[in-house]
């Protein structure tokens, strides 16, 4: 058999895992992407970004010459985000000037607004208000990048993005200010938090939680991201795209999955492929993967978190008006499985006649799925018919699969978090931490969630 030494081995192939690869190949490492099936990242909560990730993409594409990412808003669609909270109903994720309008007319109350604080229609030019936002997040994203080269500060950054000369740079401010007052604290201002931490989930990537109460940047990022455009990622196109580049760059891309590991000294020394190419020795293993329940791997200290599933439901005549395209955020306060603000449950309608309802719930080991159905299809109707009159006896199939969808659980009770996320071989019972081997996914992301996702593994090569 062959014996094959390579820099980087990665294990799951999706957009971001080619990134890693192509910036390791930009730097003069050998890196195989490894396609193994049993690896695999959130794609569908991944492709939910707003404009500060479309430009951090495309920063990264003009530094690394990478076309698929230069070229970003090729793989982009609009894509609002719709939030129903009981009696309100708030329209996200349009243009900025729309979406400030909307939280003019529908939360200012609640954060105390002064309405006179916020732009008119004749106090501003909507075009010259949405292109100066567009051309701010472009700087935003690079002071991003340039940080996570160089270790610096971002207090640069919180100055550029509340900058009250700008159009809305007031606004950023208060909602910042409304978020450290409010955005966290789950038990007395439970409207205005559920809304914070639910649209963070999809912007961000991930909850606030108390630690971030003294990280202003952070709170900024998020007040900035609610004003954003939100668009939908064609992580297909943009993945083939990227591979395509990868290859012809010198990269190795194998559709095969891992047999077989070796250890020695707490380090992964070998990898057998089920290919029968030979055994690979990697120097650093990285894992793209949400919870790597299904993969040859586990973490060496539990990790709390929200999973998901996902109900697909198929309707008889539907005699109603079905919402727009995008996605919809239910938070009424429905308990389940001592619920208070979970489970968050999201829906988008692909047909007029079908609905895919995606459930987070916290993570339960073992848990069947066919446990939890009853409980889930009754809660999914009771949302159903509340928010849009839907009747259960519409109903004409239902379906509830596991997805790899995945948030950290993390609440007002947890004051520490683990900086590194440690790896074990998951058929040892008992294994230190593996040295060499990293994982990648959004049980790790603990400062800007998806942001930090794609920075931090650019920062490990």
């Amino acid at each position: 058999m062959l014996s094959k030494k390579i820099d980087h081995m990665v294990a799951g192939c999706n957009y971001l895992s080619l990134i890693f690869g192509l910036v390791a190949l930009d730097r003069e490492q050998s890196c195989l992407i490894l396609d193994d099936t049993r690896f695999g990242l959130d794609e569908e909560n991944l492709t939910s970004i707003d404009q500060i990730k479309v430009e951090l993409l495309r920063t990264i594409g003009e530094k690394y010459a990478l076309a698929p990412l230069q070229n970003i808003e090729r793989y982009l669609v609009p894509h609002p985000l719709y939030i129903l909270q009981n009696n309100m109903h708030l329209r996200l994720g349009r243009t900025p000037w729309e979406n400030i309008q909307e939280i003019r007319r529908k939360i200012s109350s609640i954060i105390k607004w002064p309405s006179a604080s916020l732009p008119t229609e004749q106090e501003g030019d909507e075009q010259n208000f949405n292109r100066i936002y567009i051309e701010i997040a472009d700087l935003a994203a690079k002071q991003i990048f340039s940080k996570s080269e160089r270790d610096g500060d971002n207090n640069h950054l919180s100055t550029l993005l509340t900058n009250p000369d700008l159009p809305f740079g007031r606004e950023v401010a208060k909602l910042e200010k409304a978020i450290m007052h409010y955005g966290m604290d789950w038990l007395n201002y439970g409207q205005f938090a559920s809304l914070i931490n639910s649209t963070s989930s999809h912007l961000m990537g991930m909850p606030l939680y108390p630690p971030h109460r003294d990280n202003q940047t952070i709170r900024i990022l998020h007040a900035y991201a609610l004003l954003s455009p939100i668009y939908q990622l064609d992580t297909l196109s943009l993945t083939n795209d990227l591979m395509k580049q990868f290859v012809l760059s010198g990269g190795i891309h194998k559709k095969s999955k891992i047999k077989s590991s070796a250890i020695h000294r707490q380090r992964v020394w070998a990898l057998e492929l089920d290919s029968f190419d030979g055994l690979y020795h990697p120097e650093y293993l990285h894992l793209f993967d949400s919870n790597l329940s299904q993969t040859p791997f586990s973490f060496a200290k539990e990790l709390p978190s929200y999973e998901s599933v996902i109900v697909l439901s198929h309707y008889h005549d539907l005699s109603i008006r079905l919402p727009p395209n995008g996605e919809h955020i239910l938070l009424d306060q429905l308990s389940w499985d001592g619920g208070g603000n979970y489970p968050l449950t999201t829906l988008t309608f692909p047909t007029n006649s079908s609905i895919k309802a995606c459930c987070y719930l916290p993570y339960r080991k073992g848990r069947k799925i066919d446990f939890i159905q009853p409980k889930l299809s009754a809660m999914l109707d009771q949302l159903l018919w509340k928010n849009w009159g839907i009747p259960s006896s519409k109903l004409k199939s239902r379906s509830i699969s596991p997805a790899k969808k995945a948030i950290p659980q993390r609440h007002k009770f947890c004051n520490e978090l683990p900086q590194v996320i440690e790896i074990s071989p998951a058929n040892l019972v008992k294994s230190d931490p593996l040295i060499n081997c990293f994982y990648h996914g959004p049980l790790a992301n603990l400062t800007l969630g998806n942001t930090s996702l794609l920075l931090e593994t650019l920062t490990s090569i």
